[in-house]
């Protein structure tokens, strides 16, 4: 059996340009700017290459849709610039047990994402 990893998620939002000033804020790093097939896209970036996008397109945002978690190592400070960058805190840190913490934001174009770090 082999491991479920998330390879590449895409974020649907109203305003690229918004969103970039917002995830770039709340985790504190700098994002890639693409123009993929359908429009405007934004990259998370790492050691590694394009882990996945936020982007303007033909999917619109929402609170109920699939939820990603996004490796945060810095959680309290992630939840503290959030309402500066323009979202709001939707559940608070807490822990899972050997799993590490998670909290939960709702960003600028209501979408619902999750914060982990540890395990």
């Amino acid at each position: 059996m082999t491991d479920v990893k998330v390879n590449w998620f895409e974020i649907p939002v109203r305003n690229v340009d918004r969103a970039q000033a917002f995830y770039a804020a709340l985790l504190d790093r700098k994002m890639g700017e693409i123009d993929g097939p359908n429009g405007k896209m934004r990259i998370f970036e790492s050691a590694n290459g394009p882990e996945g996008t936020i982007f303007q397109g033909d999917r619109g945002p929402g609170a109920d849709g699939v939820r990603i978690y996004l490796h945060c190592p810095d959680i309290d400070g992630a939840l503290a610039r959030c309402s500066k960058a323009g979202g709001k805190v939707d559940e608070g840190k807490s822990s899972i047990g050997p799993f590490g913490h998670i909290a939960v934001i709702k960003e600028p174009d209501d979408n619902r994402i999750g914060l982990h770090f540890g395990g």
